[in-house]
């Protein structure tokens, strides 16, 4: 029986010089192979989550990550959590579907990466499409205690993490990409 490949894209974009593209590829129920090239960004890990929701209208003042920390994701949400588990690693059993871990950036200021994730699908009620894609200026603790960007609760106002955020569009087609409805860069 021929399975159904279903791709999705998300175009980040900022003033500052940082860009990239990632792509999502799901063949059928498989799991979701997300690639990804990230530039203009400082040397070092870097956070990589899906979020609950995708308004991305105020850049970071739409994720609630600003220096009042009375704001709450107000418009992003939480990490993508459909199963109401705790903040973990990738490899983790208790994570948020999100929780995509880190991806490292070079001295040269770019990443290229490749991760496949069976939480975060593009079909089916608890798709991806439509949320919000965060690449975080600072490294997730992956919910091992340390700062973690994603914990607005242990959060102060010096840390607010800058962020690249794209909307994953709404696909028409099956196989056709369409391009990111909004992209907002470093805060």
């Amino acid at each position: 029986s021929h399975r159904k490949m279903v791709k999705a894209v998300a175009v980040l974009r900022s003033g500052e010089g940082v860009n990239g593209t990632i792509y999502f590829t799901q063949e059928g129920d498989g799991p979701t192979t997300v690639t990804g090239n990230v530039a203009g960004l400082k040397p070092g890990l870097h956070g990589f989550h899906v979020h609950a929701l995708g308004d991305t209208t105020n850049g970071c003042m739409s994720t609630g990550m600003v220096k009042s920390l009375s704001v709450h994701w107000s418009s992003l949400g939480p990490h993508f959590n459909p199963a109401g588990k705790e903040h973990g690693a990738p490899e983790d059993e208790n994570r948020h579907a999100g929780d995509l871990g880190n991806v490292t950036v070079g001295d040269d200021g770019t990443a290229s990466f490749s991760i496949v994730d069976k939480q975060i699908p593009l079909c089916g009620p608890n798709s991806i499409i439509g949320r919000a894609v965060v690449v975080h200026a600072d490294p997730d603790d992956l919910g091992k205690g340390n700062f973690s960007p994603v914990n607005v609760e242990d959060m102060s106002s010096a840390k607010a993490p800058e962020m690249l955020v794209a909307e994953l569009p709404v696909l028409s087609l099956v196989s056709k990409v369409k391009k990111a409805i909004g992209a907002y860069g470093a805060c």
